[in-house]
């Protein structure tokens, strides 16, 4: 594929094809062509882009250039990082403060707005990452609920049932809190000692890895037709109900 601006010509790069459940995934939302896909053309490069940031930036140091009202800039390298950061957080950092580490999480908001979300520790990032796949918690709820306190105080509370451990989050009422108890009871484990893994069923695996949180793409195959069992199928069928198709 050849591309002109200003009558110069430039060839369009080719994209290998992943294989796999993963390639399968690709495919349902940059469908294959005579040709090798072509990572500059259509809407097939943004997607394919939103879902690699997803992942992409996990930590950040540097510079405080200014606060805000709920994010920072924080600067890295010259590049100037704008950053969510939870209220305790934010009232411990100060403009022109150096040497700040924050780990981060990218999401994607209704596939064309890109956010980034800082806590300040590598366990707090994996709880809130676990917060992300209770279906109904977003990405600033799920901040707040990882920045309650230690990790290992918000999941003692998660397991002993202790709804008052979370009460007066603004946004989170009563019966979310019971939801998220009740979701996450007895499945975190040792949370801060153990690495997350797989969740052993790779169409979801496959799915969160194009940038849906694992409760989408659990809710989405939960309402496919029984009588589709091919994996690759689950996971064409699943990206239409998702919106990308």
């Amino acid at each position: 594929m050849k591309k002109t601006l200003h009558n110069t010509v430039f060839k369009t790069p080719t994209l290998t094809r992943p294989s796999g459940l993963v390639g399968s995934a690709l495919s349902a939302i940059c469908p294959p062509s005579a040709e090798p896909c072509q990572i500059a053309s259509e809407s097939c490069f943004e997607k394919l882009v939103m879902s690699l940031l997803y992942s992409m930036i996990s930590y950040l140091k540097g510079k405080i250039l200014l606060k805000d009202s709920d994010y920072i800039i924080l600067e890295t390298n010259g590049v100037g990082y704008k950053v969510f950061v939870p209220e305790a957080l934010y009232m411990q950092l100060k403009e022109g403060q150096e040497q700040v580490e924050m780990f981060c999480a990218l999401q994607v908001r209704k596939e064309e707005t890109i956010e980034l979300y800082g806590l300040p520790s590598f366990e707090a990032l994996k709880l809130f990452e676990v917060f992300r796949d209770v279906s109904g918690i977003g990405p600033k709820a799920a901040m707040v609920l990882a920045s309650l306190g230690k990790p290992e105080n918000t999941t003692k509370a998660i397991e002993q049932r202790n709804t008052a451990y979370f009460q007066g989050i603004k946004g989170i009422g009563e019966k979310k809190i019971q939801k998220i108890i009740l979701e996450l009871t007895g499945k975190l484990g040792n949370f801060t000692g153990e690495k997350r893994v797989s969740s052993g069923d790779e169409t979801v695996d496959s799915l969160v890895s194009l940038g849906f949180s694992r409760a989408e793409a659990k809710d989405a195959l939960s309402r496919l037709p029984v009588e589709i069992a091919d994996p690759e199928q689950k996971i064409k069928e699943a990206l239409k109900l998702l919106g990308r198709h």
